[in-house]
Parts: structure tokens; C-alpha cells; sequence
């Protein structure tokens, strides 16, 4: 008999993860330079953009954290 439940892969998880992240940091610094694009000054734009590359930052790192993590978990279930 074949077992048709649903097991999660979690290379596919990981995936997952990285390529929403990815969707996310897009966004956020496409909003960023429209921002920039319709600030009023040049200082206003700068901080805009300064903004969005914080975000995309901590975006990325927790990313990272998460892909990691899953990473580590995998290495102990099969040790």
C-alpha cells in the first residue's frame, strides 16, 4: 500500500522561505524609490531610499536566520 499523506520537504520549505523573502525585499525597495521619486527633496529622497535598504536588510538577514535554522535542523535529524 502506498502512504499518499502529505510530508513536508523541507528543502522545498527553505525554498520557500528565500524566494518569499525575495517577493518582499522587491517590494519594498520598489515602494522605496517611488517614494523617492515623489519626495520633494532631494534630502527627503535620500532618507526614503535609506529607509527601504534598512528594511530590505533586516529582510534579508532573517531570511538567512530562518534558512539556517532549518538547515540545522535537518543536520540533527539526520545525525
Amino acid at each position: 500500500m502506498v502512504d499518499t499523506r502529505f510530508k513536508p520537504n523541507k528543502s522545498a520549505d527553505t525554498s520557500l522561505i528565500l524566494t518569499n523573502s525575495l517577493t518582499i525585499l522587491l517590494g519594498i525597495l520598489g515602494q522605496g524609490l517611488r517614494d523617492a521619486e515623489q519626495a520633494t527633496t532631494l534630502r527627503s529622497a535620500r532618507a526614503k531610499i535609506v529607509e527601504a535598504d534598512v528594511l530590505t536588510e533586516e529582510i534579508a538577514q532573517l531570511a538567512l536566520a530562518i534558512a539556517d535554522a532549518i538547515g540545522r535542523e535537518r543536520r540533527e535529524r539526520s545525525a
